[in-house]
């Protein structure tokens, strides 16, 4: 791609400038996308000059309906009226030999926690590990697509990486298997919106939960269609669940401000943000300088409280509370009953079994 004129603008993204065609590689796809067919054609040819390219499908001149199929995801497209995702597993699952159980409908048990006593690990087969690492190899491609698991998969690649299996990770791992395996339906959903040309709305839902495996999450909506989500250990020591919960905020502002940034200069919208948090205590800290936030006495603790303080009011960013029932982050960061899932799950998911490729 470097030696048609293209250049490596991120991983495996490359841009020609003259003929102002996109390139995205993942290991052996290529995605490749324009506004001007004819150059679109050309870096093409260029490229079938040197090996031959398997094209699928095109997806542009015009076209107000479209389907196709990149690296296991499949997309259809609707002009002005929504975009949908689904990742396709079915037939990898079906290879790890799942798909036995169709009573599974959560993601894992509410009580699995990973395990910290490393000495009361047993070892296992090597092929019984191999197959372990198979699927959570599998279900961590999947949360790209599946925020609903997020949450165990992380966990679980945390207990299935010290390479000492106890059973309750491998009753876990099947549980995980088996509930991808029957909503494999699921998709997420982008909505067009009549006025996204001139006002956009970016909502960050935070939360954090407090333990041994501390973790955070933030969900990133953009005029009410999920766009970012992420779920990750919290590296520090937390003693309160005020200081889990000033994590999950100072880790959203960077991606907050990159989508804020983006809209805005890319495209000119006027962006409104909003970050939201089920804490009461942080923005009582944060606003009110509360004596249960002070008597927190960490650096870190403080510096973060200062710039999540200085970011909001320099990029006039509204930082309310939200109740914990419909606070979609709160699925990334914990396991929830059955009846917070399915709630939170209703504002990230969606099925439709009628959806063939």
């Amino acid at each position: 791609l470097k030696s048609l004129g293209c250049d490596n603008k991120a991983e495996g993204i490359y841009y020609h400038q003259e003929k102002q065609v996109y390139v995205m590689l993942y290991v052996d796809d290529l995605l490749i996308t324009g506004l001007d067919k004819s150059k679109l054609d050309e870096l093409i040819n260029d490229i079938n000059n040197i090996f031959e390219l398997k094209r699928s499908e095109c997806c542009i001149d015009g076209k107000d309906n479209y389907k196709f199929d990149y690296v296991g995801v499949q997309i259809e497209y609707q002009r002005l009226s929504h975009m949908r995702i689904k990742c396709e597993f079915r037939e990898k699952l079906e290879v790890l030999q799942f798909g036995s159980n169709k009573n599974v409908n959560l993601p894992g048990d509410l009580n699995f926690k990973v395990p910290n006593n490393l000495e009361n690990g047993e070892k296992v087969d090597p092929k019984v590990l191999n197959y372990a690492q198979k699927v959570i190899g599998l279900t961590q491609y999947v949360t790209s697509f599946r925020p609903d698991v997020a949450y165990y998969v992380n966990m679980l690649s945390v207990a299935i990486g010290r390479k000492k299996i106890y059973k309750s990770v491998l009753k876990q791992l099947m549980i995980l298997g088996e509930y991808l395996y029957n909503t494999r339906d699921d998709y997420i959903e982008w909505k067009y919106h009549k006025n996204v040309d001139d006002d956009l709305e970016i909502v960050c839902y935070c939360d954090a939960s407090l333990g041994i495996n501390s973790r955070s999450g933030y969900f990133i909506y953009v005029n009410g269609n999920p766009m970012i989500w992420k779920s990750q250990r919290i590296k520090t020591v937390c003693t309160s669940s005020a200081e889990a919960e000033m994590n999950a905020i100072y880790n959203a502002c960077l991606p907050v401000l990159f989508m804020k940034s983006w809209y805005k200069h890319n495209y000119g919208m006027n962006v409104k943000v909003k970050m939201l948090t089920d804490a009461t205590a942080i923005l009582d800290g944060l606003y009110r300088n509360s004596s249960y936030m002070n008597e927190i006495g960490r650096n870190w603790y403080a510096i973060k409280s200062k710039k999540i303080i200085e970011f909001v009011r320099a990029e006039n960013i509204d930082l309310e509370k939200i109740d914990t029932r419909i606070n979609v982050a709160d699925i990334l960061t914990k396991a929830t009953k059955r009846e917070q899932f399915n709630r939170l799950k209703m504002f990230i998911m969606k099925t439709n079994n009628s959806i063939e490729y």
